[in-house]
């Protein structure tokens, strides 16, 4: 893209996440992330809850974690963002964790 002085915006690289992580390519969503987190880019709620869409998918539950560092960005997650977690956690069975979330959620 570059060669023709154009470059991805934060649509783009959200539409990217997603589709590694619909596609069973977790790790490399993740690494995205973290690269342009490395490169001070500007990410909104959005972009976290397709990663935190895709953990839940493959049954990871490091999705919690993500949620929990969103404060330190100064991101508030959305109810699309805590719908996704509580999807994700009650096809764990983890009822007390998804009832937390609910707790959360009202905050």
């Amino acid at each position: 893209m570059p060669a023709a002085d154009l470059s991805p915006n934060l649509f783009t690289y959200s539409a990217l996440i997603d589709g590694l992580s619909k596609n069973g390519h977790v790790e490399e969503a993740i690494a995205l992330l973290q690269s342009l987190e490395r490169d001070k880019k500007e990410l909104n709620i959005e972009v976290y809850s397709v990663v935190i869409d895709g953990l839940c998918r493959v049954g990871r539950l490091e999705a919690r974690k993500k949620l929990d560092q969103l404060s330190e960005k100064d991101l508030v997650p959305d109810v699309v963002t805590f719908n996704i977690l509580i999807n994700g956690i009650c096809k764990k069975e983890m009822i007390m964790e998804t009832d937390m979330l609910l707790v959360q959620m009202e905050k």
